[in-house]
């Protein structure tokens, strides 16, 4: 059945839902729309931003590349004059001339032929594979003529470390000059085997212009470096040498590390094999390598010695960085995007023409994003702040919304509901209501309180005549009224078994529903006399009419004509009064009300055993003491609980059975309200180990963590004051306890609540 709602509660529910709902949605979809704004705005900045970065990034990229190029065609063209001026030397050597001091040649321990005084030129040192003869030695000293032109180039260019020639028999002459360089070289080197000699011969640059070595370790103890290298022809053709022009690694990364780059980018040199020339220490965290910017020297260099192959990136220990470099490449594309240790770049080359070497930029985009980010913080906290004025407004608003709502429910309803406290003193005394007809300002409700205080007084004028009528008529029903006094003796008796049960102080709860269950027979029982009395005084005028009817007569002879007349009469009065349905409906009546009685008797029965005081221990059956309380309580749960029985065989057992059913109440009572709108409680009944478990399930909304520890100690509850003492569930702890049982609970907060009754199974009673 339906809870039935007050109109003050119907007009407070749809007033608020009519005013609030709409603003609130409202306010909900400008809220959605501020934030899909924020959304859209902040990806269209997003996107603008990765755009002009991509734009920027490979401008700079290219720009630089130009730089480096020009800095590299630079040393090219230097090494283009060092290639005419000494080809010259060697086809007109008397054209030059030496201006410094003469050059002493010495043999060291180890067989190598070198300069030994320093007289503002070149070192010169001869492998000790070479005889020296007076062509070698002609040679050593006609070269002194290039050392004017290796001085003026190196001081030209902040970029040169060093220019040397190597001539085809291993002489090697170098700027500036070497201290003790015959210790610097392997005595027995040959030089056209290493790569600064060989990738200017014929067989690979049959061009004869400038080209660039690999990073390679120098054998003058120089570290890393590149060199650009160029033949020395004769008139005849023949490869005298090569001169070349040297660059070490540490001044490449340093112009690197000079860049200035937006965005904390990091410029990366590599050679056209991918091997790395030059990087900053940023890139060495991204692929993990750490640049070899200072050789240690254990011993002289006695072959080829190029960079690991480690920092090959084709080659990288991470597959997945060696496939995305390779690949980026092949490609052909200026820019692309680079992933590497969970982060995300963009990753540009622009290609240096005189080396063939690429320059590529790496950009992390969390960098390049981080305005967003700060734009996105922003939003969100303005949003935030937004949301939080906007909740407080309508926190107002609703409290005002309420107040006023209230105000207008009173206004509309009291009127109402004192029509209503009328109608209920008239359920009670029809004859000593007080009408008065008050000025209500509503003018419908102000007619419906005239209307109903003028029905009323008729009502009871009506009543007053009835009820002396009836009082006329009660001798008749005396039968009927001591069987009624008799229930009522028997409802007065079990009402006073249950007040004299003071410690059940549950059963306080139960009288509501109780009385509800009593008073439903009672109601049609007192209409149904109500009716019947009506009925009694219609057969009592009929009686009355027929006796006058009979009296016209006394003393006259009787003729058939008198009797037609009679019986014309007394058919008028019986169909008037409507005897004969009378006749029909009061054994409906009577049978009806004999129903109504045994409803209350039975009602009353279930009290009486309930109620029933057990002093001693008794041989009781659980599963009927459960039956016993579940119709008992029925009232206090029929409503919003379903009862599930799970009712296993039980063995019969001494106890204070009326104490275990005080225990039912209390956890029943509490499982129903736990459970706030509709559930189930569950009873499950069975025998384990000579023990009597029962367990009281709810689906109600259980118990805190923080307060289960509580729930059996003496004047804990969680009820509003005066709707219990917190007494109950420490009662019934102490009841089991002194049953030698056990009462534990189980809860889990939105799910429900189940208490365990451990019993043991006596057999006998206790002495």
């Amino acid at each position: 059945m339906d809870e039935k709602k007050s109109i003050r509660q119907i007009i407070y529910r749809e007033y608020v839902k009519a005013a609030l709902l709409p603003i609130l949605m409202v306010a909900l979809l400008l809220i959605m729309v501020h934030f899909v704004i924020i959304f859209y705005v902040e990806s269209f900045i997003k996107e603008a931003l990765l755009e002009e970065a991509k734009f920027n990034i490979t401008e700079i990229t290219s720009r630089e590349a130009k730089n480096i190029n020009m800095t590299i065609e630079q040393i090219v063209q230097h090494a283009e004059i060092l290639q005419k001026e000494n080809e010259r030397l060697f086809d007109d050597p008397e054209s030059f001339g030496v201006t410094q001091e003469s050059p002493v040649f010495k043999v060291a321990e180890n067989g190598v032929t070198y300069k030994s005084n320093n007289n503002g030129g070149s070192s010169l040192w001869y492998s000790s594979l070479t005889p020296m003869t007076d062509l070698t030695l002609a040679k050593a000293i006609k070269t002194e003529a290039m050392d004017p032109i290796f001085k003026a180039i190196l001081e030209a260019d902040n970029m040169i470390v060093g220019i040397y020639f190597n001539s085809y028999d291993s002489m090697n002459r170098y700027y500036p000059f070497l201290d003790e360089v015959y210790h610097v070289f392997e005595p027995n080197m040959h030089i056209p085997n290493f790569n600064f000699y060989y990738l200017a011969n014929a067989d690979h640059n049959p061009s004869r212009k400038p080209v660039w070595t690999d990073v390679y370790l120098d054998p003058a103890g120089q570290g890393w470096m590149a060199s650009c290298v160029v033949p020395i022809y004769n008139d005849e053709a023949f490869l005298e040498g090569v001169t070349g022009i040297d660059i070490t690694i540490d001044n490449i990364v340093n112009n690197i590390l000079d860049l200035k780059l937006p965005w904390e980018a990091s410029a990366i040199l590599v050679d056209s094999e991918g091997v790395i020339l030059a990087m900053p220490e940023s890139a060495e965290a991204i692929f993990e390598l750490k640049e070899l910017r200072h050789e240690v020297y254990s011993e002289t260099v006695k072959q080829d010695t190029l960079k690991p192959e480690a920092f090959n990136l084709f080659k990288n220990k991470d597959p997945v960085i060696a496939s995305q470099i390779e690949a980026f490449f092949n490609s052909g594309n200026s820019i692309g995007d680079f992933e590497a240790n969970g982060k995300s770049y963009f990753l540009t080359q622009s290609m240096i023409d005189a080396t063939g070497w690429s320059l590529l930029v790496l950009v992390d985009k969390s960098v390049v994003q981080e305005p967003v980010r700060a734009i996105d913080e922003m939003a969100q906290k303005l949003g935030s702040i937004a949301f939080v004025a906007m909740g407080l407004f309508y926190i107002l608003f609703l409290f005002y919304l309420l107040l006023k709502t209230k105000r207008v429910a009173n206004y509309i309803s009291n009127p109402i509901i004192h029509v209503a406290d009328k109608t209920s003193d008239m359920i009670d005394n029809l004859s000593n209501v007080n009408f008065i007809d008050e000025d209500i300002e509503i003018k419908e409700i102000n007619l419906l309180n005239h209307n109903f205080n003028a029905m009323a007084q008729k009502l009871s004028n009506v009543y007053t005549d009835l009820e002396n009528k009836v009082a006329q008529r009660t001798l008749e029903l005396t039968e009927m009224y001591d069987n009624l006094q008799e229930v009522n003796k028997e409802l007065k008796s079990a009402n006073l078994q249950l007040i004299h049960q003071e410690k059940m102080a549950s059963i306080g709860q139960l009288a509501a529903g109780v009385a509800h269950e009593i008073n439903n027979p009672m109601g049609f029982i007192i209409s149904n006399i109500a009716l019947l009395q009506g009925y009694i005084e219609k057969l009592m005028a009929y009686i009355n009419t027929m006796e006058s009817t009979l009296g016209r007569f006394e003393g006259t002879p009787v003729t058939p004509e008198h009797i037609a007349l009679i019986q014309s009469d007394l058919n008028a009065v019986k169909e008037r009064l409507e005897i004969e349905y009378i006749q029909d409906d009061v054994v409906d009546l009577l049978v009806e009300t004999l129903e109504g009685t045994n409803r209350v008797k039975n009602i009353v029965q279930e009290l009486k055993v309930f109620s029933r005081s057990e002093v001693e221990e008794t041989q009781a059956d659980l599963n009927e003491a459960l039956d016993n309380v579940l119709n008992i309580i029925w009232s206090e749960l029929k409503y919003k609980v379903e009862i599930v029985k799970d009712y296993g065989e039980l063995p019969l057992t001494y106890c204070h059975v009326d104490q275990l059913k005080q225990v039912f109440i209390n956890l029943l009572i509490n499982a129903a309200h736990a459970i706030q709108v509709n559930g189930t409680i569950t009873i499950k009944t069975y025998e384990r180990d000579d023990r009597i478990l029962i367990l009281i399930s709810d689906t109600g909304k259980g118990i805190p963590e923080s307060i289960i520890s509580k729930i059996f100690d003496p004047f804990f509850t969680t009820k509003e004051i005066g709707e219990g003492t917190g007494l109950g569930l420490s009662i019934s702890y102490e009841i089991i306890k002194s049953h030698e049982g056990t009462l534990s609970v189980e809860s889990t907060v939105g799910e429900g609540t189940t208490f365990t009754i451990s019993l043991p199974v006596v057999d006998q009673m206790s002495i």
